[in-house]
């Protein structure tokens, strides 16, 4: 996120905010499969990860030791807005949902979410508010259903039939991702994979703006990744 905030500012001029959220306190747990290191024992997440990054790639990275909320994305912000979730509950993802309905302008919201050895990255786009078709020209694709609707597993919802995907998250009693990984229910590389498909996501919808895809899972075991990718037929069936 800050590699790509520093390209949007330095050979785009583009202006751009970047936030980090989480009211979470690293602890030595985190340090064996998430990206923190012994030294931020004790610090809030959001805070020393902000610090690090913000300092590595001259960024300006705000630090909110909370938790998410809509109020946290102003409304003067209303160019473009890229929610990028990284939750491992349905009670923070129907917040994430909920900001998207009511975020002024263009959101995007980037799901990231893993079991032991598998994941998946999504990738929505909240209603546009015009009576138009999902691709309105050919080649110009104008909307992509929430990942709360690719999967409403995500935020609690059961779909009444048929097993999750490979890669939709479970819960396990009730634990974190962090209590998970320390029962061995978590591989040491799952994360890191996860997090490099969501930033070729992140830079293809914002640098390049060459994104064809919508859902990729990924599974580790088996060394298999596969994408839906956005067309006319794959959207077919989901309606605005």
């Amino acid at each position: 996120m800050a590699r790509v905030a520093r390209l949007l500012i330095e050979k785009f001029a583009k202006e751009t905010l970047v936030a980090f959220v989480d009211p979470d306190t690293v602890e030595a747990r985190n340090i064996y499969r998430q990206n923190f290191c012994k030294a931020e024992v004790g610090y809030n997440k959001a805070i020393a990860l902000a610090a690090r990054y913000g300092t590595a790639w001259g960024v300006d990275i705000v630090a909110l030791a909370q938790n998410f909320n809509k109020d946290i994305c102003s409304s003067r912000y209303d160019d473009l807005t890229v929610l990028i979730g990284c939750v491992d509950n349905p009670a923070a993802r129907r917040d994430i949902r909920n900001a998207t309905r009511q975020i002024e302008g263009t959101v995007f919201w980037l799901d990231c979410g893993n079991t032991k050895e598998s994941g998946q990255v999504l990738i929505g786009r909240n209603d546009p508010g015009e009576k138009v078709k999902p691709f309105p020209f050919p080649d110009k694709c104008a909307w992509l259903p929430l990942p709360s609707r690719q999967h409403k597993e995500l935020v609690g919802k059961e779909t009444g039939g048929g097993d999750l995907p490979a890669g939709a998250p479970v819960e396990t009693a009730g634990l974190s991702c962090a209590e998970i990984a320390m029962l061995d229910e978590q591989g040491l590389t799952i994360n890191q994979a996860i997090a490099s498909i969501a930033a070729d996501y992140l830079a293809r919808l914002l640098l390049t703006q060459t994104l064809d895809r919508f859902q990729t899972y990924i599974d580790l075991n088996s060394g298999s990744m596969k994408s839906t990718y956005i067309t006319a037929a794959n959207l077919r069936g989901w309606k605005r």
